[in-house]
């Protein structure tokens, strides 16, 4: 029973690190930065934390010292760069919101099918599933994709200008709030 309850308590600790690295991604597409910046912040951390964490993660992994060190890479990276861009974003300066008029350069519109395995070695084409990309242009002429919902992606037309709020973060890097 002891040994079960290790085996969920590690895939429950994995699972938490990998959820927090996704929601780090989902922040980094409402952020006006570069993509290198919070990765640089993530590696930046993690060999910071090398020194006195590295050898604590006998707990989640065993022994296995490489597999500790490998572990301490994912978990704070993961943390690391959550931390970086979900900081920015929760603790952004709610007195700095304004709106800014930006030009839609390029929609794009990506579709992906799932398959599904329905016998030993047979499989047949799933659903299909469609994300929509608007690549703006802000006055300062940085580029950025953003994801929009089929709505505005299907109202918005390529070299219009639409109006999205903008507000500044914890870290200094832009966020955008609301539509």
């Amino acid at each position: 029973m002891k040994k079960n309850m290790i085996y969920v308590f590690r895939a429950t600790v994995m699972c938490i690190v990998l959820f927090l690295g996704v929601l780090g991604y989902v922040y980094y597409e409402k952020t006006l930065v570069e993509w290198w910046t919070p990765v640089v912040f993530a590696l930046f951390v993690t060999v910071a934390t090398l020194p006195l964490l590295g050898r604590h993660w006998s707990w989640l992994v065993g022994k296995d010292k490489t597999f500790g060190f490998l572990c301490h890479i994912f978990v704070m990276d993961c943390m690391a760069y959550f931390s970086f861009l979900g900081g920015n974003w929760f603790l952004a300066d709610e007195s700095t919101v304004h709106k800014e008029e930006v030009t839609v350069e390029e929609k794009k519109h990506n579709e992906r099918t799932t398959g599904h395995r329905v016998g030993r070695r047979y499989y047949r084409s799933g659903r299909k599933s469609h994300s929509y990309y608007l690549t703006v242009r802000l006055a300062d002429g940085s580029l950025k994709e953003m994801p929009v919902t089929l709505k505005r992606y299907n109202r918005v037309r390529t070299g219009s200008t639409i109006t999205i709020s903008l507000q500044e973060g914890a870290f200094g890097f832009m966020v955008i709030k609301g539509k």
